[in-house]
């Protein structure tokens, strides 16, 4: 079955152009999780999102649409609506409202031969030749992906030994060792994430991850909104 999971905020623009693109292949199940307000200011951008999805998606079949009421941040939001929707499907793709779909039949056709288990990367800035396949290393981006596993992911418990073991042993000493860090960094609160709590749960359970040779998708998202990336790495490739 294809099932999607879609996370946004309070970016309506982006909403409309992400959301729009995915729907205009077919889905099994449609499960759209809008975080809530942080203040005064975010609520017209938040009920602009929320009213961009529900007539996006009015005339849709099997669509489950969360509206926070509270802002739970980042962190709790997104591993939450993960947690959530793994429970209910099992394998499915997962994007937030900054991604784009700028090849709809790549990716279609993607999506119809892959039945590999473990974490599917649509894109890695990483990736020197978008033509050659290529190695997680440990690594399991999260700009639009894929998951099928026999477990729910979780976002928490996970031992920090055990967490920089995996980590060592996957990505190196001293990449597993900033890992760590990083990793520290969020389950003390430090960092509003969810992608490394997502990332120690794969290395501890040995996911598999590939990424897709063919780059179907683009961050659309690099402005004073986002929570993080803000600014575009140096290194992403960008489409013409």
């Amino acid at each position: 079955m294809n099932n999607l999971l879609f996370v946004a905020f309070n970016r309506p623009d982006l909403t409309q152009k992400s959301l729009s693109q995915l729907l205009k292949l077919p889905w099994d199940n449609i499960d759209v999780y809008i975080d809530g307000p942080r203040n005064e200011r975010d609520v017209p951008a938040v009920l602009a999102t929320a009213t961009a999805v529900r007539e996006l998606t009015l005339e849709l079949p099997n669509v489950h649409i969360t509206e926070r009421t509270e802002n739970l941040g980042c962190r709790r939001n997104v591993s939450a609506a993960i947690t959530s929707f793994f429970s209910k499907y099992q394998r499915g793709w997962v994007f937030e409202d900054d991604i784009l779909i700028h090849d709809l039949e790549g990716f279609l056709a993607l999506r119809k031969s892959w039945n590999l288990p473990g974490h599917l990367a649509l894109y890695d800035i990483k990736v020197e030749d978008p033509n050659q396949p290529s190695s997680s290393n440990g690594h399991f981006p999260i700009w639009g992906w894929y998951l099928s596993h026999g477990t729910v992911p979780q976002f928490t418990n996970h031992s920090l030994g055990r967490v920089l073991i995996a980590a060592i042993s996957q990505r190196g000493l001293l990449g597993g060792l900033r890992f760590g860090l990083v990793y520290l960094k969020t389950i003390l609160g430090l960092l509003d994430t969810w992608d490394s709590l997502y990332t120690a749960w794969c290395l501890t359970n040995k996911i598999p991850c590939y990424t897709a040779s063919q780059q179907t998708v683009t961050n659309i998202g690099f402005d004073e909104r986002a929570t993080h990336t803000k600014k575009a790495p140096k290194n992403q490739r960008i489409l013409e």
